[in-house]
C-alpha cells in the first residue's frame, strides 16, 4: 500500500513541477513577446552552430538565427561554416521577429541592427585572421576574429604571391587561423593583407602608370644561380623570348641576350602589362 501511494505522490510531484516549469517558460515567452512588439534590440549569446544558422540564448530562452540575418554577410553558406565554431559564446544584440507558443517552442531573431563600435586596421600591424575561403590564387580571410568580432567584419585577401612562405598557403584550411600583416586596400576599396615584406602597391593601382613606358632594369642573380629581372631595383619583371612578343627571326638573339647578362647589368625595356602573378612583362624594343 505504501508503495502505491509512494507512485500516486510521485506521479502528482512531476505533474507539479512540469506546471511550474511551463508557468516559468511562459514567463519568459511573454518577456520576449513584449519586446518584439516594441522592437527593443537585447542581448543574445551563440550557443552552437546549425547548417543554416546559430543557436542562441535570448532572454532565457534559446531561439535560431539565420547567416543572413547576422550583422554582416558572406558570400556563402560554406565560408559561414568555416567561422562558426570560432563564434560560439560570442554576444551581440538582436530583435525577436517570431514566436511560436506550442510546443517546441520556436523564436527566430534578427541582428542586421546590431551596431558596432568603429575601428579601423592599423598598416603594417599583425593580425589574427580566421580563412573564409580558399582560392586558387589566395585566401580570403576575416581580420574580425582578431577583435572576436567585436568591431564587425574586416575581409580581405591574402594574394597567394603574398606569402613569404608557399607553404603556409598550400597547408592553410578553412577554419584555420593565421597570422597575417594588414597593408591597406585596393583602388576599389578591398583590405589587402600579407607578409610584413609585401609590396602592396601591385593592388592599390600604384604600378599601372609604368605599363606602356621604357623602364631601366636591372640584372640579379638570386642564391640559388638564377637571373632575376627587376624595375626600379625593386619590382620584378620578366623578359619572354617566345613568338608572343618577337618576330620568330629576332628569339635566338634574344635568348643570347639574356645568357649574356651578368649581376649588376642592366638595360631599357618597353613595359606591356602587370601579370596576375604580380610582376612586369617586359620586352626589348628592337631597332
Amino acid at each position: 500500500m505504501n508503495d502505491v501511494w509512494r507512485e500516486i505522490k510521485d506521479k502528482i510531484s512531476k505533474v507539479f513541477q512540469l506546471t511550474e516549469n511551463d508557468a516559468y517558460l511562459y514567463k519568459l515567452l511573454d518577456n520576449l513577446k513584449e519586446v518584439q512588439g516594441k522592437k527593443i534590440a537585447i542581448p543574445f549569446v551563440i550557443q552552437s552552430t546549425k547548417t543554416s544558422g546559430y543557436v542562441v540564448k535570448i532572454g532565457g530562452m534559446y531561439a535560431k538565427i539565420a547567416y543572413r540575418d547576422m550583422p554582416w554577410q558572406y558570400k556563402s553558406v560554406q565560408e559561414w561554416q568555416a567561422v562558426s565554431e570560432h563564434m560560439i559564446g560570442l554576444r551581440f544584440f538582436g530583435k525577436v521577429t517570431h514566436i511560436s507558443t506550442e510546443k517546441p517552442f520556436q523564436i527566430k531573431i534578427s541582428a542586421k541592427d546590431h551596431i558596432f563600435k568603429p575601428k579601423e586596421l592599423t598598416v603594417y600591424e599583425e593580425y589574427q585572421v580566421v580563412i573564409i575561403r580558399k582560392a586558387k590564387y589566395g585566401l580570403f580571410v576575416d581580420a574580425g576574429f582578431h577583435f572576436n568580432w567585436k568591431y564587425g567584419s574586416f575581409l580581405g585577401l591574402i594574394h597567394k604571391s603574398a606569402f613569404w612562405d608557399i607553404g603556409e598557403y598550400e597547408q592553410a584550411l578553412e577554419g584555420g587561423i593565421i597570422s597575417t600583416f594588414f597593408h591597406g586596400q585596393t583602388k576599389e576599396g578591398k583590405l589587402i593583407f600579407g607578409s610584413l615584406d609585401l609590396q602592396k602597391e601591385w593592388s592599390t593601382g600604384e604600378l599601372e602608370p609604368v605599363v606602356g613606358t621604357l623602364q631601366r632594369i636591372t640584372v640579379k642573380i638570386s642564391e640559388s644561380g638564377e637571373k632575376e629581372f627587376f624595375v626600379k631595383d625593386r619590382y620584378k619583371a620578366v623578359l619572354p623570348a617566345t613568338r608572343a612578343y618577337y618576330p620568330g627571326s629576332y628569339i635566338g638573339a634574344i635568348k643570347d641576350f639574356k645568357a649574356s647578362l651578368n649581376d649588376g647589368d642592366a638595360f631599357e625595356a618597353m613595359i606591356l602589362k602587370i601579370s596576375k602573378r604580380k610582376h612586369f612583362v617586359a620586352k626589348l624594343v628592337l631597332t
